[in-house]
């Protein structure tokens, strides 16, 4: 009987990892390559054909080498070990300090993390070397001409926000050295201008201050308070151009505090590795003047919504991605209401929200990596 343990284990050590993987990887949450979904299992179903005779046995050969091969695509995509296993190869390879993965994640100076070409050819587009052709920026104008056309005709106004990428504030750190001409933000803002629709591009702005504050987290790839308050503080100065009634808030306004602490960031969990300790700010408001209405988080209904306390007469909604929501928590405070509608997938331009909301105001925001979204409809 000795002589069949390790046999008996050897099967049983493989029977869990299979079964384990068939019966869990509908349950796993946890996707190593950050991708928006994980592949279905596939299915051998019937169809409804009447196949001759003579073709049956090509017919089913033919049917069940594809589902092998779709079979096979699907276990490597679930296999319920890999992230172990990812993870102690990248946390291996960092550890003698290489990239464990460039083309997701480019380390910089003093292994501040950025994210690679993976994520919509980012680097290109910041470097200028991937810029709109002709026939984009016509689709590009088209689509916002559009947009307007729709707002102006219930009478609100539109902004678009562009937040500035990691690599283009902290390009010093950004490994990859080049002199840009014209970049798609370039391009866009251009466009967009002699369109008559105001662009807010904090660039400006953050690279002033960047030197006296850390403005984006080390190891995640958004903005941390410092950058958001000055997000924040730009928007306000577009929109008070126009609405001069609107209040503004000061820094005097918060509770500031930075605390060096470990937390949960983006590009060190695509790597699978530990993030370091980073200097963490909060921003508190010392008074707020907004109840909330509502929180969840779904395609057709606001992540969050705000009403002010203090008779503010307009009305904001924001389409957005996930660098607006650190200042979402206070931009209420300068509107009777204030909803927030974060993308679900891909940036959208929500108009069955804004006909059911009829807001004053309308602020479509989208990081700079995600510009290309500007031209679809």
């Amino acid at each position: 009987m000795k002589k069949y343990f390790y046999i008996y284990i050897f099967f049983g050590i493989l029977f869990l990892i299979c079964g384990g993987n068939y019966l869990l990887s509908d349950i796993q949450t946890l996707n190593i390559e950050n991708k928006a979904t994980k592949l279905t299992r596939p299915t051998i179903n019937e169809s409804n054909e009447e196949i001759p005779n003579y073709r049956i046995i090509p017919y089913y050969v033919k049917k069940c080498k594809t589902f092998f091969k779709k079979y096979e695509e699907f276990y490597n995509d679930n296999f319920i070990l890999k992230g172990i296993f990812v993870k102690l190869y990248n946390n291996l390879k960092w550890n003698i300090a290489t990239n464990p993965n460039p083309k997701q994640i480019i380390v910089g100076e003093d292994n501040w993390l950025f994210l690679g070409n993976f994520y919509d050819n980012i680097n290109e587009t910041i470097l200028g070397i991937d810029t709109f052709s002709t026939q984009e920026l016509k689709l590009m104008e088209e689509v916002q001409l559009e947009r307007k056309r729709f707002l102006d005709s219930l009478g609100i106004d539109y902004y678009i926000m562009i937040a500035p990428e990691k690599s283009t504030i902290y390009a010093e750190k950004f490994p990859i050295k080049m002199n840009v001409d014209r970049t798609k933000t370039d391009q866009t803002r251009e466009l967009l201008t002699r369109l008559g629709i105001t662009v807010i591009f904090p660039k400006d702005a953050l690279l002033e201050k960047k030197n006296n504050l850390q403005l984006y987290y080390k190891y995640d790839s958004h903005w941390n308070a410092n950058g958001a308050y000055i997000g924040y503080s730009q928007l306000m100065d577009s929109l008070k151009i126009k609405h001069p009634e609107l209040q503004k808030l000061s820094i005097s306004d918060f509770h500031i505090s930075t605390e060096y602490k470990n937390i949960e960031n983006d590009l060190s969990n695509i790597l699978f590795i530990e993030s370091d300790w980073d200097n963490i700010p909060e921003y508190g408001l010392k008074n707020s003047n907004t109840l909330l209405l509502e929180r969840r988080f779904d395609q057709n209904n606001p992540k969050i919504r705000v009403q002010s306390t203090i008779g503010n007469t307009k009305k904001l909604i924001s389409l957005n991605d996930s660098y607006l929501p650190l200042f979402a928590t206070y931009i209420g405070e300068s509107f009777k209401e204030y909803a927030m509608y974060q993308f679900v997938g891909f940036p959208n331009f929500y108009y069955e929200v804004i006909l059911k909301e009829r807001p004053d105001i309308v602020v479509f925001e989208i990081v700079e990596r995600s510009i290309f979204a500007l031209c679809h409809k």
